[in-house]
C-alpha cells in the first residue's frame, strides 16, 4: 500500500510499488527464518 500511495504521490508508476514488495517479501522470510531458529534475534539475550 505505501508503495502504491508513492507512486500515485510522485508520479514514478511501478517502482515504488516493486521496490516496497521486495522488502516486504525480504521481511516476511527474515521472519520465517527467525521463527524456524535459523538466524537468531539480534535483540534477545539468550
Amino acid at each position: 500500500m505505501i508503495g502504491w500511495l508513492i507512486d500515485r504521490w510522485l508520479g514514478i508508476s511501478p517502482w515504488g510499488l516493486i521496490v516496497f514488495l521486495l522488502l516486504g517479501f525480504a521481511a516476511g522470510v527474515l521472519n520465517v527464518m527467525r521463527a524456524a531458529g535459523v538466524v537468531r534475534d539480534p535483540n534477545r539475550n539468550d
